[in-house]
């Protein structure tokens, strides 16, 4: 049987629509994939640098008030728990 040509036209441009969403999902799909691989990267390396900042301060942990040495030693366990739900 043989389709009308609007209909044909019509199909045409459903498989054309069809693609393009196709390629629009890869795209953005791939576009999360990279900035997800970025984010990782970038986080994981502040974090480090994070750690050992803090690292340093408690070496000099003598000079520091109670308070300070708390909240050092709180930022520093928060950076760690950070580190580890790093993505």
């Amino acid at each position: 049987m043989r389709k009308s040509v609007p209909a044909a036209k019509k199909s045409r441009q459903s498989l054309r629509r069809n693609g393009l969403s196709a390629l629009i999902l890869r795209s953005q799909d791939e576009e999360r994939r990279r900035l997800a691989r970025q984010l990782h990267s970038t986080t994981g390396q502040s974090m480090a640098a994070l750690q050992i900042n803090l690292s340093l301060v408690a070496q000099s942990d003598k000079v520091l008030t109670v308070r300070a040495r708390r909240a050092l030693s709180d930022s520093a366990a928060l950076a760690y728990q950070c580190a580890l739900r790093s993505p």
